[in-house]
């Protein structure tokens, strides 16, 4: 029995101590079914209200669990992102210098192949240059290197020989005043020679090429177009 029980069965008794002639004796007591079902109303309340209390405590724990725990998978979800992030940084950085090696390595490759096309120009120059100064100087020995290029042999040379001296004297200036004809080969017009070169004017090597392909197209051999320049006076 709780303390407040106890003190409303003792303030219900109906008798107490009580004096008489002066002095205290001691007396009866006697509860009454009211004070005792006062009583237990108030034990059952106050088992009522430790109950509701230790609810409350424990909804409160688990509120608080489940506050900590919210608080935890939100750190934890804090700390992925950052990290993905980072990852994501990391990898666009390499991906960065990847690109950046690609496009400086493809530059120099760019500049190496131009460097070797320049030389490759510069060479290709100074061979023509070389050829057309040895053309100049010799430009019989110049068509007799060519022959081979046209799939002739030695033997042709002769007659391409006796073809040219008659038709220009190997000139590469010899124009012909009725015809037009023009240098060397004697092109009619002189212009055709362009398709072997722009210097198609002044250069024995131009001529000379552009002559052997005439001669190889329109007759097989500089025998063959030598023979018809010897039965039609032209070729």
């Amino acid at each position: 029995m709780t303390t407040t029980a106890a003190i409303a069965v003792i303030g219900a008794s109906a008798a107490g101590f009580a004096t008489t002639q002066g002095q205290v004796a001691p007396a009866s007591f006697t509860v009454s079914s009211e004070a005792v079902a006062q009583s237990a109303d108030l034990h059952r309340a106050s088992l009522e209200d430790r109950a509701y209390l230790a609810k409350a405590k424990n909804a409160g724990s688990q509120r608080a669990a489940a506050l900590a725990e919210h608080t935890r998978l939100a750190a934890i979800a804090r700390a992925e992102k950052v990290r993905k992030a980072a990852a994501a940084a990391r990898a666009a950085r390499i991906e960065r210098a990847r690109a950046a090696a690609a496009a400086k390595a493809a530059r120099a490759a760019q500049q190496a192949a131009e460097r070797r096309e320049a030389a490759a120009r510069a060479a290709r120059s100074q061979a023509r240059a070389a050829l057309a100064a040895r053309a100049s100087a010799d430009p019989r020995s110049v068509a007799r290197a060519m022959l081979g290029d046209f799939g002739w042999g030695e033997g042709q040379f002769g007659c391409l020989d006796s073809l040219w001296m008659k038709e220009s004297g190997w000139s590469t200036s010899a124009s012909n005043g009725s015809s037009g004809a023009y240098g060397i080969p004697q092109s009619l017009p002189g212009s055709k020679m362009s398709s072997a070169g722009p210097d198609w004017q002044s250069n024995p090597a131009t001529q000379i090429k552009w002559g052997l392909g005439y001669i190889q197209e329109r007759y097989g051999s500089p025998c063959a177009a030598w023979g018809h320049s010897q039965a039609t006076n032209w070729y």
